[in-house]
């Protein structure tokens, strides 16, 4: 298994990072980044043609789209590792509840390391991070993203243009369309020119913006900017609803909701996390 940073030593360069204004980024592909890969390179239409509806991506930018992953995953600060998902330094991948994921996700996940070296994406002394290093970031440890975010400018690309439950927090939003709502003709265009336009007016970027958000993230490191890639947890600071397939490990926090606190069974990972 590769080495994977613990979230506290990612959050302190993250904070690091903003206070004396280096670019950072981080990147997560996850099951959904590494299908979508893996689909290009075997020429599996029909996943091909589920992805490009859902993430709103034309065939004929997918292989152009993975070669900016590569771009951009290769000068990131941390990307993610599937190896994580071991059972014994932290839990495995589950669907809803604790139903286990197909067996046909789980070769893929296993398999990661020649996925990303098909689509150019550097394995040799890297720094990872756990897949689900956005869901980390928020437990209610001393240092957590939502500590960091306080008295910070912020941009947040996501499919809100407000979250009410932040409304303590210094946000400008940037609103794209949602899933099945052709992300790359209605909203690509706009968002990087934002981001080209404003990228050093915030202290950092979060972004849950789907598979083309990774080139969001990493056209705001080249800019100079600081971004984390925070996937659905846009979608749980709008309605607090926690995800089910964390409800073994991680439930909400009972002081503060917008932070997550391990359970009993999650307690057992937490040297590793």
């Amino acid at each position: 298994m590769p080495f994977i940073f613990k979230t506290k030593d990612i959050l302190n360069k993250l904070n690091s990072a903003i206070i004396e204004k280096n670019p950072f980024s981080m990147i997560r592909f996850g099951d959904g980044g590494l299908k979508m890969m893996y689909s290009i390179y075997h020429q599996n239409k029909e996943n091909i043609k589920i992805i490009g509806e859902k993430e709103g991506i034309p065939y004929e930018n997918m292989k152009y789209i993975i070669t900016l992953w590569a771009k951009y995953a290769n000068t990131a600060d941390f990307i993610d590792t599937p190896s994580i998902y071991d059972g014994i330094k932290f839990w495995k991948r589950y669907k809803k509840g604790i139903t286990p994921i197909n067996c046909r996700t789980q070769l893929l996940l296993n398999n990661w390391k020649n996925v990303y070296s098909k689509a150019g994406i550097s394995t040799e002394f890297r720094q990872y991070c756990n897949p689900e290093f956005n869901w980390l970031s928020i437990l209610n440890n001393p240092l957590n993203l939502l500590n960091i975010m306080k008295n910070k400018k912020i941009c947040f690309i996501s499919i809100f243009d407000n979250i009410s439950n932040l409304s303590g927090y210094d946000i400008k939003y940037v609103k794209i369309v949602n899933h099945y709502e052709n992300h790359f003709k209605n909203s690509f265009s706009d968002t990087i020119t934002y981001i080209e336009e404003n990228v050093n007016k915030y202290d950092l970027w979060l972004n849950s913006s789907g598979e083309l958000g990774r080139i969001y993230s990493g056209r705001i490191k080249e800019l100079g900017g600081r971004v984390l890639d925070m996937g659905f947890v846009a979608q749980y600071w709008n309605n607090l609803e926690r995800p089910l397939r964390f409800s073994k490990f991680m439930e909400i926090d009972k002081k503060n909701p917008l932070q997550l606190q391990l359970t009993k069974s999650g307690l057992r990972y937490k040297d590793y996390i």
